[in-house]
């Protein structure tokens, strides 16, 4: 058992090192009260339980690094309560349990980085309770549970990012409460399940971007209860299965973007429950079945667009309850099926266009049932079947 305790009340420089060659239970432990700059470094080559702790009351620079080549259980836990410039780093290379958590409860720069090169169970925490800047990076190449949490309570600028070389489960939540630019992003070149959560109930800036080159199944959802700036970005180049979810019960300008250039199933329901501006773009350039479906139950701008240059079965359909201003655009260029429905219940504005430069069968259906001025236009270039029906149960024009 291995007691490192260092307590500076006078500004210094601190090294608290520990090879440990054998099974111990090791504490390296550095209470900062003035400035100073501290390296807890630890070399771990048996099992062992290790715990890196530091506590700063003052500005600090400070490294705690692990660096593990046996399975261990290893925690990296810094409780800053002053600015500082805090580095939590752990070299994982063989199966370990890895937690390291950092508590800013002042403005600080806290990088909390974890490299896996084998399979692992990796926590990474960040407490922040004041502006602070914080990067949480974990690089995954083998099979492990990767976790990565913030949660932010004041304005911050927080960064979630995960690389994934292996099939792995990665979780990158963040919980904000307070306004802050956010940006969650993993990159996946192999299959892999992976949750992109972002629940923001503050003014936020949230980017949720995963970038899948190989077989996986993406859930972007995003829960909107102020007003914020939300971009839901998917590219996908593989076979792959793709939620983006957003829901939104406040004034908010929504962004649901999806490239796909290989099958797959693509999701982009936004249900809308407040005055907002929403975009649904999808972008396909391989056969894939493709839903835009916007549930609006108040005032609100909606377009849905869709441009194909593949064969596709493309539903573009919005319900609207309240009055809107909605446009339902599909430009197809290759033989199609293509539905653009709008289902109106109350007085609005409605626009269901269709580009068809190739054989297709077109259906444009509209149901009024309120006073509502509707167009349904369809150029057609070529040989095709096109339908173009309204059912009117008030006076409207048409």
């Amino acid at each position: 058992m291995v007691y490192l305790t260092s307590n500076a009340s006078t500004p210094s420089l601190v090294y608290l090192t520990s090879n440990v060659s054998k099974p111990s239970l090791v504490y390296l432990t550095s209470n900062v009260s003035t400035p100073s700059l501290v390296y807890l470094t630890l070399y771990v080559s048996t099992p062992s339980l290790v715990y890196l702790t530091s506590n700063f009351f003052t500005p600090s620079l400070v490294y705690l690094t692990s660096n593990v080549s046996t399975p261990s259980l290893v925690d990296l836990t810094s409780n800053v309560s002053t600015p500082s410039l805090v580095y939590l780093t752990s070299n994982v290379s063989t199966p370990s349990l890895v937690y390291l958590t950092s508590n800013v409860s002042t403005p600080s720069l806290v990088y909390l980085t974890s490299n896996v090169s084998t399979q692992s169970l990796v926590y990474l925490t960040s407490t922040v309770s004041t502006p602070s800047l914080v990067y949480l990076t974990s690089n995954v190449s083998t099979q492990s549970l990767v976790y990565l949490t913030s949660t932010v309570t004041t304005p911050s600028l927080v960064y979630l990012t995960t690389t994934v070389t292996t099939p792995s489960l990665v979780y990158l939540t963040s919980k904000v409460t307070t306004p802050s630019l956010v940006y969650l992003t993993s990159t996946v070149t192999m299959p892999s399940l992976v949750y992109l959560t972002s629940t923001v109930t503050t003014l936020s800036l949230v980017y949720l971007t995963p970038t899948v080159t190989t077989p996986s199944l993406v859930y972007l959802p995003s829960t909107v209860t102020t007003p914020s700036l939300v971009y839901l970005t998917s590219t996908v180049t593989m076979p792959s299965l793709v939620y983006l979810t957003s829901t939104v019960s406040t004034p908010s300008l929504v962004y649901l973007t999806s490239t796909v250039t290989t099958p797959s199933l693509v999701y982009l329901p936004s249900t809308v429950t407040t005055p907002s501006l929403v975009y649904l773009t999808t972008t396909v350039t391989t056969p894939p079945l493709v839903y835009l479906t916007s549930n609006v139950t108040t005032p609100s701008l909606v377009y849905l667009t869709s441009t194909v240059t593949t064969l596709s079965l493309v539903y573009l359909t919005p319900t609207v309850t309240t009055p809107s201003l909605v446009y339902l655009t599909s430009t197809v260029t290759p033989p199609s099926l293509v539905y653009l429905t709008s289902t109106v219940s109350t007085p609005s504005l409605v626009y269901l266009t269709s580009n068809v430069t190739t054989p297709s069968l077109v259906y444009l259906t509209s149901t009024v049932t309120m006073q509502s001025l509707v167009y349904l236009t369809s150029t057609v270039t070529t040989p095709s079947l096109v339908y173009l029906t309204s059912t009117v149960t008030t006076s409207s024009l048409l």
